[in-house]
């Protein structure tokens, strides 16, 4: 669905508006304090999340294919997770979805963390010789 023709610039002046045609709204909404303005688009989100479930929901039951052909599409990457588990802010945010294997693996992750810290701040230099061990390639057999 096209809201604009593609010759029409959303900054311009004489566009025909798509939303808040009315001037009365314009104003009304120019007047919220910000507290307001969050408040509403936080709604205005909710309201699309449950409209695009409604929208999968819907496009999985005219679905006839046996399994689930959206389950590879809804998974989440590793790299994804270890950002989400060394960025706090994300974490807070999104611990809500988090599945008891999540959580654990997790925890396993900062205990592994921890004691690689710890073990560097030991002795850094055996360390580096453990990492230069590991990126060394076998010996070769001749046969």
């Amino acid at each position: 669905m096209q809201l604009l023709p593609k010759t029409v610039s959303i900054n311009a002046h004489n566009r025909q508006r798509v939303t808040h045609a009315n001037e009365k709204v314009i104003k009304e909404l120019a007047k919220l304090d910000i507290d307001t303005i969050f408040e509403m688009n936080s709604d205005i989100m909710k309201a699309n999340r449950e409209r695009r479930k409604k929208n999968i929901a819907h496009a999985q039951r005219s679905s006839n294919l046996a399994g689930s052909p959206m389950a590879s599409l809804i998974t989440v990457a590793t790299v994804d997770l270890e950002i989400i588990r060394k960025n706090p802010t994300c974490f807070e945010a999104l611990k809500k979805f988090f599945t008891d294997p999540i959580f654990l693996g997790y925890e396993q992750r900062d205990k592994k963390d921890k004691e690689r810290e710890s073990r560097e701040a030991e002795d850094p230099d055996r360390v580096e010789d453990e990492r230069r061990k590991s990126h060394v390639l076998p010996p070769m057999v001749e046969v």
